[in-house]
This record gives C-alpha cells, structure tokens and sequence, in this order.
C-alpha cells in the first residue's frame, strides 16, 4: 500500500486522449473521463479513470476492457486538467494497465506512463507531445560542492538588513550544447498585508541549451547525462529535483517526471566530497564534454561504477564483482587487445612443435590463443599504478592480485575457493569494497580530465581524503598516523 510519504503528487482530475481534438474555445476534449493521478517520488506514474477513455477500434464497453492485454498496445499520450491545483498535465507514453467492466456499476481502466509533463499552464494545442528550447537543473542539495552561499545579514536599533552577492553566471560552450551556472533568489512570506515573517534563499541552476529543439526523451538522456556525472563529481548518489523545461515557442515551463531509481541518499556534506566546483570550474566545459563522449565510449565501464552508487542495496560480493569487472571493461576498452608478438608467437610454435600428437598440438594451439593477452591482475594493476597518488607501487600490484583472486573465487565458487566459513570474509570484502570504489573514482575522474593535482588533494589533504585514509591504513598502503 502507497503511503502519502512515498507520493510526488496524488490528485483527481479530467483527463482525455492528447492526439484528440476539440473546439479551441473548450479547455477540454467532451470525451474526457474523471480520474486520479498518482505519481510515486520515485517517478512511477500511475492513472485511475472513472470509466473508459473512448476508442475508435474498441467497439463495446465490454471489448475494450476484457479484451485487452497489459503491454500489447502502442503507447499514447493522455492529456489532463488537475481538480485541486488547477495544474496541466501530460503522461507521455500512457499504456493501459488494467481495469473491470461491469453492467451494473461502472466500467474503469488503469494507465501508467514512464514519462508526464507537468505545468501551471496550457500545452500547446496541436495535439503532438511538446519540445523544448531550454532544460534547467535545479541544484539545491549541492550547495557544499558548489561552494555557494553568499547571503549577509546586519542590524541595528531600527532596521534588519540582508544581502548577498552578485553572481556572474559560469557560461561553457560544448558541442552537446551550451551549458550556464547561474544564481537566483527566492523569498518567501511576503504575501498578503501584514509581513510578521519572510526567509530568503539562494539557489543555483544549470541550464542547458543547443540549436536545435529537444524531444522529451531527449529531456530525460540529458537529465541522466548531467546527474550521474554530478554523482562522480560529488561522490554522492544524492539525486537532483525533476528538470524543468522551457517550450521552444514562448515561456511556458514545464517539469518533465520520469522513473528512476533511488533518491534517498542526503545531499553530500564538506567531509565527504572529493573536490569542490572551484578546482574545475575552468576546466567544467571540457569535463562534460569528455564526460559524454567517454561515457558512451566505455559503456559498461563507467556504468559498473554508477552501479555501485545507486540507493540500491547490494550483497558485498555483488558489490564488489560490479566494482572489478567495470575496471577489466574500462581497461579493455582503453587498452584494447594486444596483438601476440613475434618473440611470443616464436616461443608458442616452439612449445608446440615439442608436442608429439597432432591432435595434442591442435589442442595446446587452442590453449595458448590469448596467451598474450594480461591476466585480470596485470590489468587491475596497470589501472591502479597509473594514478597520481602516493602509495607504493609493489603494495598496489599485490593488492590488485589478491582482487582478482578473490573476484574468480565469487565467479566461479560463490565466495571462498577453501569453503570454509571465514567470520572475517565480509569483513574483508567489505573493506576491498572501499578502497577499489576509492581507485576506481580516481580512475573515471583521471579519464574524463581531472587534473593529477587535483586527485592528489583528494587522495591526502580534503577532509574526503582524510575519510579514506582510515580505509587505506586498514588495508596496509599507509601507516598509522604518529608512525615512521
């Protein structure tokens, strides 16, 4: 059972097919139906009718519920008018998801939407889904990493005086489009005749723009683009508010509500993230761009490392198979495979032409086909070794062989190869969780631009890197502190 804790938005209203049309002077189709809509923080949305939306190929009442199957139709937009808040809304991609027929009492149907726009005023009416000139980011919750907050207040006998700096918005030019951070001021209480009570607040935005229009998936690639590199940026899962969106054609705005996962993780505090936006901010641009086109070119692995971050709970062997076999892809696919050398190639034929049986050299050929190519410890190890930090590079190596010893002890024995129960195991695996989650960060930042001098303060002068320092005391890189 849905608890009110766990609703966006619960409201009845008017709802009608969007590809519908009707008189212009009407502000709703006559063959609408009542309803409510219920939208999940989660971004699941969900749309009750009274009765059955009108279908030209559904024939009887009877038809059109009994005879549909959850799934197998095509996905259309059902436009809407909320009762309470007055609010317009559109599922995007409405499919039926149930319902009963009855002929003694109402007939009613049930709708869900991976996707619905929500706005205060009227959608166009020319019955296609709407694009949009501007996307805009709301970034409350991101205030440490922002380092932003510039409010000022003083007083005297007679008055009370709050101020705050002018922000000269961050502007980037990419080809995914035109990117600005700018600052804007909200103040509430100041309504009605008597003022006894205000609060005044700052709060950053992101707004992206490009030539052309953006469709509402669109929206929403874009959306995911920019919050999962907040999320490496950060260190956080901490997930930002829904995007709202400008129309191409005028000024309306829009809040775009799509399905996701998570978004119970609190905003991030000083102690826990990496770097703060000063130390990029003239490199941002370029991060981004990197950023997209890197995340599309590794694929699995960047999106092992996202895994990992989700609100989702996870097993710690789960946990950390996700974190190595992101690093063997993100290596493959940085290092791609290496060709078998000649000096190789030589040393193979000899070991092979020493086999008497054909059938045995066929068999040592197959065996010896990727002889060349470098073991899951030779890989973890080149990654780590790579990275600005001060730790030893034999203590790395080890550490990545007994990684990827345990790793294909959990592939291939579902934990332990011995089988016997260790009360340390979880333990241990845990800690590993935490330094290669550590690595691993480092990895994706080095790649997508960060400077090495900037993951050097991450790795031993913010107070982040000193959060981590336990971990990498623990696991034998660093010596307590007060040691020689």
């Amino acid at each position: 059972m849905t608890t009110m804790e766990e609703l966006e938005l619960d409201e009845p209203g008017y709802f009608w097919w969007r590809d519908e049309a009707y008189p212009a002077d009407h502000f709703a189709s006559e063959n609408g139906v009542t309803g409510r809509l219920k939208i999940k923080k989660s971004g699941e949305i969900n749309l009750e009718l009274d009765s059955v939306l009108p279908r030209k190929d559904a024939g009887h009442g009877i038809t059109r519920v009994l005879g549909r199957k959850k799934g197998e139709e095509t996905p259309r937009a059902i436009q809407g008018i909320l009762k309470t808040s007055g609010r317009r809304v559109i599922l995007v991609d409405a499919v039926y998801s149930g319902g009963q027929f009855h002929s003694h009492r109402f007939t009613w149907e049930r709708y869900l939407a991976t996707m619905c726009l929500l706005g205060e005023t009227d959608f166009p009416s020319n019955r296609t889904i709407p694009t949009f000139s501007k996307i805009e980011l709301n970034l409350t919750g991101l205030e440490n990493w922002l380092v932003h907050g510039t409010l000022k207040y003083s007083s005297t006998r007679r008055t009370f005086r709050v101020r705050l700096d002018e922000y000269r918005g961050q502007v980037y030019q990419t080809p995914f489009g035109r990117l600005a951070f700018e600052k804007r001021t909200e103040v509430d209480g100041l309504d009605g005749m008597h003022h006894f009570k205000a609060s005044v607040r700052e709060l950053m935005t992101l707004t992206l723009r490009r030539s052309r229009s953006f469709q509402v998936e669109e929206v929403r690639e874009e959306f995911v683009h920019l919050q999962d590199l907040f999320t490496v940026l950060s260190g956080s899962s901490y997930q930002l508010k829904w995007p709202s969106v400008v129309l191409s054609k005028g000024k309306r705005i829009y809040t775009l509500i799509f399905r996701r996962v998570g978004g119970i993780a609190k905003a991030p505090e000083l102690h826990e993230l990496p770097l703060k936006f000063d130390a990029i901010k003239s490199q941002f641009g370029d991060i981004y761009s990197a950023w997209r086109e890197k995340r599309e070119a590794f694929g699995p692995g960047f999106f092992y490392y996202l895994s990992t971050k989700r609100d989702a709970k996870m097993y710690v062997e789960n946990h950390f198979s996700n974190l190595i076999q992101g690093l063997e892809s993100f290596h493959r696919t940085k290092y791609g495979d290496k060709p078998v050398t000649g000096a190789l190639q030589e040393k193979i034929d000899r070991i092979v032409t020493q086999v008497g049986k054909s059938d045995d050299r066929r068999w040592i050929r197959g065996k010896l086909v990727h002889a060349c190519e470098p073991s899951l410890a030779e890989r973890l190890s080149e990654l780590f070794t790579a990275l600005p930090i001060g730790i030893d590079h034999d203590l790395l190596k080890t550490f990545a062989t007994t990684c990827a010893h345990l790793r294909n002890d959990i592939a291939h024995y579902g934990g332990l190869r011995s089988r016997t129960a260790s009360a340390s195991f979880l333990r241990d695996t845990s800690l590993k969780n935490e330094v290669v989650g550590y690595l691993y960060h480092m990895t994706l930042l080095n790649e997508i631009g960060l400077s090495g001098h900037a993951i050097k303060v991450w790795a031993g002068e913010n107070l982040a890197g000193m959060v981590y320092r336990h971990y990498l005391v623990a696991i034998g890189f660093l010596k307590p502190a007060g040691t020689k």
